[in-house]
């Protein structure tokens, strides 16, 4: 066993967390146990996390989903460090592109947020931006490959505003005349307004072959938010072309969603001017023109935004949270047992010992699989005592086999985490289906 310390986070002016010491072990089957630096957040907050390496995510009012009564609700923020192999990823980029660095897994994985956060990636001194373009691509889960996602540079980081978190690591390729160009948006005070891609018209970016609209999500930042009426815009990078546009309206004040407009807008070249190293310059880029005009209800479309799809509902913490995490097609079953030796599962989705209650409120199953969708189980009071977590590997949805999975548990405001695969029980050879995962004490 090793151990690391971690420094402390800065949450929004206030300290919600604080997560110092950790310690890392190496189980079999290359998985490994790590506290790592997080928050929870609620609706109405507006957090910072910073990782000591450079790494930052900032959740704003109004990005954590409401939950399912539509009350505030809150999700817990992380930040990971590792590499390829650590978070089984990839390791061959698209095409052209060249990775730069380790990648870190954002969380909450896989989780649709209700308006975009901003992840900020650092970039190395050492990387020349007068000749390379340097991109931020996600890992998507469901077709296992990476994303390019743009990203806006400045002082020293690569920015790029999502509403789906996971794996993010930057790439780099030569500049060229095909480079990427830039959407202009002027911010207003009282509202935000949530970017999306609704279709490309016509693309002039063969280079960015990897570009996908439906990952290209930007949050127009309030005059709130900027600070200052002075310079206050905000930055989507994107390839030369003709893009439809939705943009989603939002009160600052408390992130309500108040509807839709479309447009369409053309991006030609050059547009970025890329000779800063420390700032990437959007010269000429193109305007969306007066959003005041989105803020009026009556020009406003209901409903759902197109290119977005809908927030995930949190999902429970507590001070005990366990959730099981897997993007391949298969049904998953977390298990936790508690000191009174229930079994807290999908057959049980609560148990009681003692004051205590134990509560299984999200699964993901064949007949309804969403992809990253997790399985999650907390404790708002725990017993105290040992809890055990099992895995059952209950069916195999889509011929998925070997699977890799992750395990976060929060106990006493750390977070661990424990990655490993698992095959269908008859291939192993084993009797019964549930493998053991982990054990720890409150």
């Amino acid at each position: 066993m090793r151990c690391k310390r971690l420094t402390i986070l800065s949450v929004g002016g206030a300290l919600l967390t604080v997560f110092v010491t950790a310690c890392t072990t190496t189980p079999e089957n290359d998985e490994r146990d790590l506290g790592i630096p997080g928050a929870v957040v609620r609706t109405d907050q507006d957090v910072t996390i910073r990782h000591p390496d450079g790494w930052t995510i900032h959740a704003p009012v109004g990005s954590v989903p409401s939950d399912e009564a539509g009350e505030s609700g809150e999700m817990l923020f992380t930040i990971e460090l590792g590499n390829l192999a650590t978070l089984a990823m990839p390791a061959t980029p698209p095409p052209g592109w060249t990775i730069v660095g380790d990648p870190a897994d954002l969380g909450p994985s896989w989780f649709t947020l209700a308006i975009p956060v901003t992840a900020s990636l650092p970039i190395s001194p050492s990387l020349d931006l007068g000749a390379v373009h340097a991109c931020v691509f996600a890992y998507d889960g469901a077709t296992a490959s990476w994303v390019a996602r743009g990203g806006e540079v400045q002082q020293g980081l690569v920015s790029v505003d999502a509403v789906r978190l996971g794996p993010h690591l930057i790439m780099t390729r030569p500049l060229s005349a095909q480079g990427w160009g830039a959407l202009a948006f002027d911010a207003i005070a009282g509202y935000q307004f949530v970017v999306s891609i609704v279709d490309v018209r016509l693309g002039y970016f063969p280079e960015d072959a990897a570009f996908d609209p439906a990952w290209c999500h930007a949050r127009v930042r309030s005059l709130e938010e900027h600070g200052t009426p002075a310079g206050a815009r905000s930055y989507l990078p994107v390839p030369q072309g003709i893009y439809h546009l939705a943009l989603g309206v939002y009160r600052t004040m408390d992130g309500a969603y108040m509807g839709y407009g479309e447009t369409t807008v053309t991006v030609g070249q050059p547009h970025c001017d890329w000779t800063n190293p420390d700032h990437a310059i959007y010269a000429n880029a193109v305007s969306v023109g007066d959003l005041t005009r989105w803020t009026d209800p009556s020009r406003l479309r209901p409903g759902a935004q197109p290119g977005v799809p809908s927030p995930t509902p949190p999902v429970g913490i507590g001070a005990i949270n366990v959730r099981l995490e897997w993007t391949a097609e298969a049904d998953l079953d977390l298990w936790v047992m508690d000191p009174c030796g229930n079994r807290l599962y999908d057959g049980a989705p609560e148990a009681v010992c003692g004051d205590a209650v134990g509560r299984l409120d999200m699964e993901n199953q064949c007949a309804r699989f969403v992809v990253g969708k997790p399985e999650n189980a907390f404790w708002a009071a725990p017993a105290r005592g040992l809890y055990t977590v099992y895995l059952d590997y209950y069916a195999d949805c889509g011929g998925a086999g070997r699977i890799p999975y992750t395990l976060r548990w929060m106990t006493r405001g750390v977070v661990h985490v424990l990655r490993g695969t698992v095959m269908p029980p008859e291939w192993e050879g084993v009797v019964g289906d549930e493998v053991k995962l982990v054990e720890f004490r409150y």
